[in-house]
């Protein structure tokens, strides 16, 4: 397994990383970590036309226990990201990537 280093300021140096990215270079960045204590954060960078957001993977983020809830939570906070902007119809395609993963990740069933 993977081992994540964090600094003094508890960011972690070496994040998961998965981008989605738009022919019109609209791209957003989500990132996933583990935390010490075995439990999972996630941060986001969007960038967009003269519009972005961006966070660290950091200790103060909200944890999950597993990285699967992680970046559910991710994806469905940087939709709502996007559709807050002023023009959320040019990220149109964007927005349609990252709810086309939401729904294609795999759910677990229990019996």
């Amino acid at each position: 397994m993977k081992r994540f280093y964090w600094n003094e300021h508890g960011v972690c140096e070496n994040p998961n990383i998965i981008t989605y990215k738009c022919i019109n270079k609209y791209s957003l960045e989500l990132r996933t970590a583990r935390t010490p204590n075995k439990l999972w954060i996630y941060s986001l960078s969007f960038r967009g036309k003269d519009e972005g957001h961006s966070s660290l993977p950091s200790l103060k983020n909200t944890i999950f226990n597993s990285e699967f809830e992680a970046k559910q939570k991710a994806l469905k906070e940087s939709i709502e990201i996007i559709n807050w902007r002023n023009t959320p119809v040019r990220y149109t395609r964007l927005l349609n990537m990252l709810e086309k993963e939401l729904q294609s990740t795999p759910q677990l069933t229990l019996f």
